[in-house]
């Protein structure tokens, strides 16, 4: 009883990936630590709640002044055999009000077809080679996927008849 297959265990396999599990760059942290500034060579760690760097990648920033020119990062991460580098491009987007904001051109390919999307993260799954946007990698967030843990436990209650159950039968559905 209770075992693998029954009940709400085969949808937890069947869940998507969230953005928790992965590591992200972000240009919020590229801009905090200078990347975005100038051109900049350095690495961006991921630490784990207990502070301990669970995976880094060494970013280079190619920022370019000129209106024509394209800004782009060069991300390499991975260890000798598996090592990857890919280039990122930034686009700088005007702002209403005057300046501009940083995005990135998400440089996932997927199902041989360049993404390209204006995103502020990007992610890199536990079994992904190359940094994607959410919806090239159809994550989702944790916080969704247990929005609705217990409807099905509170729609029980809701459709019991409270009066013909048994005093047990009733506390144990919390209805008394």
């Amino acid at each position: 009883m209770g075992g693998f297959g029954s009940g709400d265990w085969a949808d937890a396999c069947l869940r998507k990936a969230s953005v928790e599990i992965c590591n992200e760059i972000s240009i919020k942290l590229l801009r905090d630590n200078g990347f975005l500034d100038s051109n900049k060579t350095g690495t961006v760690e991921w630490k784990n709640v207990a502070g301990d760097v669970v995976g880094s990648v060494e970013v280079e920033s190619f920022i370019s002044v000129a209106v024509a020119k394209t800004s782009f990062l060069v991300v390499r991460h991975g260890v000798l055999a598996t090592r990857v580098e890919q280039k990122i491009e930034l686009i700088k987007w005007p702002c209403n009000y005057g300046g501009f904001r940083y995005y990135f051109a998400c440089p996932a390919v997927a199902d041989g077809v360049y993404c390209g999307n204006r995103v502020t993260k990007l992610f890199l799954p536990p079994a992904g080679k190359v940094f994607g946007c959410r919806e090239c990698y159809d994550l989702t967030y944790q916080s969704c996927q247990e929005s609705h843990k217990y409807d099905k436990v509170f729609g029980h209650i809701d459709n019991a008849d409270i009066e013909s159950l048994s005093v047990n039968q009733a506390l144990r559905l919390g209805g008394l």
